[in-house]
């Protein structure tokens, strides 16, 4: 799956993404640790710190094979201003719908 061009990648993207358990089964890919990521995630407020349970993304092997603490960012909705509220609301009520289901690492709602 993987070429060995890049030495890291960032996604933003849900835990059930199936790249994302594609390319942690690959053996040569890795979630990154992070140093100092506390110090990280007090210094960026659209930040948070999560915890991904081991198995969170396979159980057989686990996937991550044992737990880890990621920086997570926090997803913004952003609109031109001139956009009409009517719209805003809808797309705030699609968005709470789609994003309503928790995973793994983030709780429902």
């Amino acid at each position: 799956m993987t070429s060995g061009d890049a030495d890291v990648a960032l996604f933003v993207a849900p835990l059930p993404a199936p790249y994302l358990s594609q390319l942690l089964a690959d053996g040569d890919a890795t979630l990154l640790q992070l140093d100092h990521i506390v110090a990280l995630s007090r210094r960026m407020p659209q930040s948070i710190l999560v915890d991904v349970p081991s198995g969170a993304f396979a159980l057989d092997p686990p996937l991550p094979a044992r737990e880890r603490q990621l920086l997570g960012l926090v997803a913004r909705i952003v609109a031109q201003p001139e956009l009409h509220p009517a719209i805003v609301d809808r797309l705030v009520e699609a968005a709470r719908e789609v994003h309503e289901p928790g995973d793994v690492i983030t709780p429902d709602g």
